[in-house]
């Protein structure tokens, strides 16, 4: 009896052990799924954080196009830019968009559902994530003015980007990729529409001087004094110097502006070189023929992006960029304008200027004064619109010296005879010259050799030899150019003009990103943008802080 007990005790704990495998197995199978749950639901996590990224950006996108027919097309571009195909292997619902027209407000909604790796072992085999992005349109007036270099260095590709948005190779320069950064900046804040409500913009180019358009010769002293040639006054100006007026918002009726004009230096000659002490000419003695000459009809005012003459131009106007475009409500003619600028060499740059104009486009001072289509109740007050600049530079501020033509005295009877005339030789320019120049008695009356070398460039400050910033010393000059540009900044931003800078391309120093990171209302209002990718996305970045949306949920 006693072993058969025993066996059926046997039996009863090997079946009690099977049960109690099973449900260990079972249990670990719950536990498994569970613990492994936490990485699906880790996953889910982070499919949410990116949903609502793009879900935002499409809502902030959207409510521009609120009343427009692009409102769809465009919140689906920007979240289809922000949210990769298939990412996580997620399926997308639907796309809802809700626009409140009365309370210029858009709401979008969107799902994504994902399948599950462990929750499925316990039957949940997918999860959904849902998100909800609202965004509003501030009615906020705003007035914006974009101050841009044009300097001959912009003429030239000094960045290292590669193909880039527009720039269908490197070799984009750098005014034709800050050309089409500046639209991109102008299509973000219209949007697709040709005028805005309460949105104003105008746009300043500056080189050593600053073109305020040839319509407004009344705001000067007039042009009729000085032998234009061929030409005619194209609208630049020189500085007020004196006063401190160059770094005011001070009216013409303050103190006039004086015209730009560069006087030609035909017919002068100077010294390169120390002269004798005898006074006489030596053989293979060095001269200069002057850093500008012209005559009527021989004027040639190129700029450098056209290649054709660089820094050999000359006539009246050199160095003088396109006119201002003072506030106004138009899109197309903004942009338009943007295209029409280009790299205009000589002078060199002169940003405080390009700042101080910028200035007295936004200034309520100078309302009524702008020409339409500006509307003579602009611009606003200070405190009843929101005011802007945006000022950006490829280089230091310096004042250029291009030496001019050397040519030599190859006989000991003291005459000039053109050896080579470099890019000057060609038809009607060699022709110029040789008339002009070619055999005459250097130091006989009438052809006076001057010991005084021409110094630096005429800029809107004159010859660096007038010292109209108190100095003839290059770099002093330059450290006052950086003072003045420094003071405008400190003035607009205590009348509470928002500025953003930038510094573009590879040749500008520690001391100008310095110099422009100050004269930012804040740090993060300063873009450094070493190459044409680092440009868009600094132009990009200010467009959406300019534009008036926020999200509210």
């Amino acid at each position: 009896m006693t072993p058969r007990k025993h066996t059926r005790l046997s039996k009863f704990i090997q079946a009690e052990q099977g049960s109690a495998l099973i449900l260990f197995a079972l249990s670990m199978v719950s536990i498994f799924a569970l613990g492994g749950g936490a990485l699906d639901a880790g996953k889910g996590y982070f499919l949410r954080e990116k949903l609502q990224s793009a879900t935002d950006s499409a809502a902030l996108a959207g409510v521009r196009e609120l009343t427009s027919g692009a409102l769809t097309a465009t919140t689906n571009e920007y979240f289809n830019s922000n949210f990769p195909a298939n990412y996580m292997g997620a399926t997308l619902s639907t796309m809802t968009i809700t626009p409140d027209t009365d309370n210029k407000q858009l709401t979008v909604s969107r799902t994504a559902t994902f399948n599950t790796f462990f929750l499925r072992l316990v039957g949940i085999p997918t999860l959904t994530v849902a998100v909800t992005s609202t965004s509003i349109h501030k009615d906020e007036k705003r007035e914006i003015v974009l101050v841009l270099d044009n300097t001959g260095s912009m003429g030239f590709d000094s960045t290292s980007a590669g193909t880039v948005r527009n720039c269908s190779t490197q070799s984009c320069n750098n005014i034709q990729a800050m050309k089409h950064a500046a639209k991109t900046l102008v299509d973000i804040v219209f949007g697709n529409h040709e005028t805005v409500e309460n949105l104003w913009m105008g746009l300043v180019p500056y080189a050593a001087t600053v073109n305020i358009g040839s319509q407004y010769e009344s705001w000067t002293t007039g042009t009729s004094a000085y032998d234009w040639g061929s030409r005619e006054w194209k609208g630049c100006v020189m500085a007020r110097h004196t006063g401190g007026y160059d770094q005011t918002d001070d009216l013409p009726t303050t103190q006039a502006f004086t015209p730009f004009y560069w006087a030609s230096s035909f017919g002068t000659l100077f010294y390169k070189n120390k002269k004798p002490s005898d006074g006489l000419l030596v053989s293979s003695k060095k001269l200069i023929i002057g850093d500008n000459i012209w005559t009527s009809g021989q004027e040639r005012e190129d700029v450098s992006d056209y290649g054709s003459l660089g820094n050999e131009v000359h006539g009246p106007n050199i160095g003088c960029p396109p006119p201002i475009v003072p506030l106004i409500e138009s899109k197309s003619d903004l942009v338009y304008a943007i295209s029409e600028m280009n790299g205009f060499n000589r002078g060199g740059t002169m940003s405080n200027l390009g700042a101080v104009w910028g200035w007295r486009v936004l200034s309520p001072t100078w309302r009524g004064w702008w020409d339409n289509p500006t509307s003579a109740e602009l611009p606003h007050d200070y405190d009843k619109v929101k005011k802007v600049a945006v000022i950006l530079t490829d280089g230091v501020n310096e004042w250029y010296d291009w030496p001019g033509e050397t040519k030599t005295v190859n006989n000991s009877s003291g005459f000039i005879s053109w050896v080579g005339l470099d890019s000057w030789n060609n038809g009607v320019s060699k022709l110029f010259y040789d008339n002009a120049l070619n055999g005459v008695t250097l130091g006989a009356p009438g052809n006076p050799v001057n010991s005084t070398y021409p110094d630096a460039d005429f800029t809107a400050y004159g010859r660096l030899s007038e010292g109209r910033l108190g100095t003839t010393n290059n770099s002093t000059a330059t450290t006052t150019i950086n003072n003045r540009f420094q003071t405008v900044c400190t003035r607009m931003k205590n009348n509470d003009i928002e500025i953003y800078t930038i510094t573009f391309g590879t040749s500008v120093n520690s001391s100008t990103r310095t110099l422009f990171r100050t004269c930012a209302s804040s740090t993060s209002h300063y873009f450094d943008s070493p190459d044409k990718a680092t440009l868009y996305a600094a132009f990009d970045n200010i467009a959406n802080n300019l534009y008036s949306v926020r999200l509210v949920k």
